[in-house]
């Protein structure tokens, strides 16, 4: 049996960084730099997050959390350590729409899926949940794509 083109699943493999740092040494906050660069054909994408955002996006998601101790879930979720408790999901915006789609049973009406270089360039989202007590948490983290990569991100990538 033949299957249609496009209708395997696609299995993608990401490098994943994470970098928190202070701003600077006058001043006490923090920030995160996270980038997924996609293994095989170099596509990076990248999210600068204040400490402050984190905070809110905790706040937003419902279950507050200090800084440290969301880069403490993040980085479990990354160690290949992940588990039913703590999970990392890499999401287009494409993926999202399906989602809420098909929460609400509109699973009919997703829109056609992208193609070409607008899929490659669209927006990436790295999803933090967090299951406890058979509550779950989303955290969602938005990642830009970059046209061209930074001298720093170069290096790494090498």
């Amino acid at each position: 049996m033949l299957l249609p083109p496009n209708s395997f699943p696609v299995q993608v493999d990401y490098l994943i960084s994470v970098s928190a740092y202070k701003v600077s040494t006058f001043d006490s906050n923090f920030r995160v730099v996270i980038d997924v660069e996609d293994k095989w054909a170099g596509n990076i994408w990248r999210g600068d997050y204040k400490h402050q955002y984190i905070e809110e996006i905790t706040q937003k998601a419902g279950k507050p959390q200090k800084f440290q101790e969301f880069i403490k879930l993040l980085i479990t979720a990354l160690e290949k350590k992940q588990t039913e408790e703590i999970f990392v999901d890499l999401l287009t915006q494409y993926d999202l729409v399906c989602l809420k789609a098909k929460k609400s049973g509109q699973a009919a009406n997703a829109p056609a899926r992208p193609t070409g270089e607008a899929d490659l360039a669209q927006k990436r989202y790295i999803i933090l949940t967090n299951v406890h007590e058979f509550e779950k948490t989303h955290f969602p983290l938005p990642l830009s794509h970059l046209a061209e990569p930074d001298i720093g991100t170069l290096r790494r990538t090498f």
